[in-house]
């Protein structure tokens, strides 16, 4: 993965150049074979410029994936569709594994293998024959820099006493952003000045669904699909969402409890509480301070993360965590832990009332 990784920032350094020529709007001579390849001028209402970025990231897809890259892109591809690997790493593992073949499901297909690099890039040929743009530029706004509120305290006590429990740093909000692991975010942008680039730095980073709630009219205005049902896996340690006509139409790893004690009993329960952005009750079994519970503001640090689907099983619930790359363990206190992005993503396709299946 390390070598994956730095073959990645070495090409990816490459495209150093080419963005500035984006920015300056001309290209690079070396890449002017390339623009003459894809012909003519500009479609109507598309200006040179933006022709010009998309082409360059084009390129930058192609480099990647030679630079051993596919497996990032497959986990774009399934992401970009609702079918989440957790952190995009490019590491393929479990969890990727499980996505493919949930996808698969999906499509109506049989399992695409990818037990070998080579039926890997087989199966991305096979679904990025549409070449959705899998990366993008982004420069750092005002927004992300005012999202971090720097390093938290290591105590409940200590954050109860904050307003908000924001990103620690840039790079771990725009990991979030982008729905992967930091590391691939710094093999990605190499000369950026991590944990803490400065605004307007450009960065690339993965061509994700920006993480957002939807009103109910947004979600009839973009189609957004709807879940009747959910249905939580024990064993894989996962949460599949199925619509009215039984269709699966996502799917995400999450963590679920670490003891078997905990473990909620299987059957059937109903979403009983939705909550954007919730905050967290922390209560100890005994505080030397004689506190019995103390208040945790929302945020993307929350325990609890950025969404709560309650269920109306008392004490159990779906939601979202301040570190998603441990997602997919059997860790959590009882409830169901998604990554940030797929708590929100479950979050808009639900409704009170929906069921949830809990099984083994």
């Amino acid at each position: 993965m390390v070598w994956q990784l730095a073959k990645i920032a070495a090409v990816v350094a490459l495209l150093g150049t080419a963005a500035a020529v984006v920015r300056r709007g001309r290209l690079h001579p070396a890449l002017e074979a390339i623009r003459r390849a894809q012909g003519g001028a500009p479609a109507p209402g598309v200006s040179a410029k933006r022709k010009m970025l998309a082409l360059v990231l084009a390129i930058l897809a192609a480099l990647v994936a030679v630079a051993g890259g596919t497996e990032v892109q497959l986990q774009i591809i399934l992401d970009q569709a609702g079918f989440f690997c957790g952190s995009i790493d490019g590491v393929w593992g479990r969890k990727s594994e499980a996505a493919l073949a949930a996808y698969a499901r999906s499509l109506g297909i049989a399992p695409l293998a990818s037990s070998t690099g080579a039926e890997r890039a087989e199966a991305l040929r096979f679904l990025n024959r549409s070449a959705v743009p899998l990366f993008k530029w982004h420069a750092i706004s005002a927004q992300d820099v005012k999202s971090v509120t720097g390093p938290l305290p290591g105590t409940p006590q200590g954050k109860a006493a904050l307003d908000a429990l924001g990103y620690e740093t840039l790079e771990e909000a725009l990991a979030e952003k982008g729905h992967c692991s930091p590391a691939l975010l710094r093999a990605l942008n190499p000369s950026a000045d991590w944990p803490n680039p400065a605004e307007g730095t450009q960065v690339v980073m993965p061509a994700v669904r920006r993480m957002e709630f939807l009103t109910q009219a947004q979600r009839r205005n973009l189609h957004w699909p709807k879940a009747a049902q959910l249905r939580v896996s024990l064993a894989g340690k996962s949460i599949s969402a199925y619509d009215a006509k039984g269709a699966l139409i996502a799917y995400a790893p999450c963590s679920i409890a670490a003891k078997r004690s905990n473990l909620p009993p299987q059957g059937v329960v109903t979403v009983s509480t939705m909550a954007q952005l919730p905050n967290y009750t922390w209560s100890p079994d005994s505080a030397a301070d004689g506190t019995s519970k103390y208040i945790l503001s929302p945020g993307p640090n929350n325990p609890v993360g950025l969404a709560w689907i309650g269920l109306s099983l008392p004490g159990y619930g779906i939601h979202g965590t301040p570190y998603p790359e441990q997602i997919g363990r059997a860790e959590s206190h009882g409830c169901f832990r998604l990554a940030n992005w797929c708590a929100v993503w479950f979050y808009n396709l639900v409704d009170t009332g929906v069921k949830v299946v809990i099984e083994n």
